[in-house]
Parts: C-alpha cells; sequence; structure tokens
C-alpha cells in the first residue's frame, strides 16, 4: 500500500515539473521571435514609413505582442509560485503518509468488546502517552460476537480503570471486520475461544497478525475473564503485564 502511494505522489512530482517547464520553455521562446520580427529601423532609430512610429502598424502589433509577453511572464511567475506551493504540500502528505505507514496499529479483541478488549484499549494508550509516544501508536478494539454491538463499557471496568487512573472515553462496541486485517499490524485476542471466533470472520492469517494477549508474557494461558469471575482487578493485572511486555517488543 505504501508503494503504490510512493507511486501517486511520483506521478505528481513529475506533472508539476513537466508542466512548469514546458510552460517557461514556450514563453521563454517568445523572446527571440519577438526580438526579431520588430520593424526595421533607419539611422535615428525611426521605423521606415512615410508616416513614422506614430501610424507603423508592424510597432503598434509588435507593443501588443510585448504587452502579452509581459502578461504571460507574469502568470507565469504566480504558475510557478503556486507550483512550488503545490510541490511543497505534496511533500508534507507524502511525509505524514509515511509516518502513518509506519505507525503500529494494534487491535485488541474480546467477545463482546464491553470488558476486557476496552481495558486493554485504554490500557495500552495510557502507557504510550506515559512514554510520549501516543501520536505513534493506533490502538482500538473490538467484538467477535453481535452480542454487544453499540453498548458501552462495561460499568465495572470503567471502574477499574478509574481506581487505577487510566483515562477513557464513552465507546461503543463494535464487530471486528474482514477490512480490519488490512488496517492493523496486530490483533490481539484475550482468550482461546476469542481466537476461535475470530477465524469465522477472518479465516486466514498469511502475515501472522493475530496473537494471543497472554502470549507477549511468555505463557499461553487466557486473560482472566471478569465477565464469570467478578474479578476485574486480577483482569486489569493480566493486560497491564501483556501490555508492557508487547510494548516493549514493539519498540
Amino acid at each position: 500500500m505504501l508503494h503504490g502511494r510512493s507511486l501517486i505522489i511520483s506521478d505528481l512530482f513529475f506533472f508539476v515539473h513537466s508542466f512548469v517547464h514546458s510552460s517557461t520553455l514556450a514563453v521563454l521562446q517568445l523572446d527571440p521571435i519577438l526580438t526579431n520580427a520588430w520593424p526595421v529601423k533607419d539611422a535615428a532609430g525611426e521605423c521606415e514609413t512615410d508616416e513614422g512610429a506614430a501610424s507603423c502598424v508592424g510597432c503598434a502589433e509588435m507593443s501588443q505582442k510585448m504587452d502579452h509577453l509581459r502578461r504571460k511572464r507574469l502568470e507565469n511567475a504566480e504558475m510557478s509560485r503556486k507550483m512550488d506551493h503545490l510541490r511543497k504540500g505534496i511533500a508534507i502528505f507524502a511525509g505524514k503518509k509515511e509516518e502513518e505507514a509506519a505507525m503500529p496499529r494494534i487491535l485488541f479483541v474480546c467477545h463482546g468488546n464491553i470488558c476486557r478488549s476496552p481495558m486493554a484499549e485504554y490500557i495500552l494508550k495510557a502507557l504510550v502517552r506515559a512514554r510520549g509516544l501516543e501520536d505513534r501508536y493506533f490502538i482500538e478494539s473490538a467484538a467477535v460476537s453481535t452480542e454487544e454491538i453499540g453498548n458501552p463499557i462495561y460499568p465495572p471496568a470503567r471502574r477499574c480503570l478509574s481506581q487505577h487512573g487510566v483515562p477513557f472515553e464513552p465507546r461503543a462496541a463494535r464487530l471486528v471486520t474482514q477490512q480490519d486485517y488490512d488496517r492493523f499490524d496486530r490483533i490481539i485476542c484475550m482468550d482461546a475461544s476469542n481466537l476461535r471466533w475470530m477465524r469465522r470472520i477472518i479465516p486466514d492469517d498469511p502475515e501472522g497478525k493475530i496473537h494471543l494477549m497472554m502470549s507477549y508474557t511468555g505463557c499461553g494461558r487466557d486473560v482472566a475473564d471478569p465477565w464469570y469471575t467478578g474479578d476485574f482487578e486480577t483482569t486489569f493485572q493480566d493486560i497491564l503485564s501483556a501490555c508492557e511486555a508487547m510494548l516493549a517488543g514493539v519498540r
């Protein structure tokens, strides 16, 4: 995708350069034509006509042509200024797109997207913010089931985040899509059940993007599910340890 954007940007640069070059060349080529086309002058510098310069048709025509040339030069200078501005804009755009392409894009996934995955989303956002890296990461969360779509974060999960000083925003649970595979670099499931459900939505993982959360800590167990245990503190600590380990690896 980055290669495709680079080709488009390269084509824009070529168009801008070719347009300015051809416009400038066309105007410059008028100089010798106009210079050699002036009516013949006598030794005193007057037009060789009985009426003199005041009524010389050639002089009048050439004055009009020179005025036209001057206007063209001014227009070309303005066009060059605008093209320089456009070139700078393209360069800034290209730089931003390259930064976005290099930004780690992480999607946390749980069953309903109201407990563990939004907790992971905001815990990791807090960690990168504390390191001054919030502009270098793109972090979201989603569900593998439709059971809670549109619902906010579960209140006990919000309370747990608040108790640890982790800020969060109002949000609505959403479903993972096939398109998320292209949008994200890592899709991280909270447990083996999430992983099985994920395979129904994204059956193939050719780039090895889909992982289990606790695998970052070196163990293969699930993140404790507070929906059944009611123990949000244990879930918080599981997610925190995995996020810290993952963050160390990403950097």
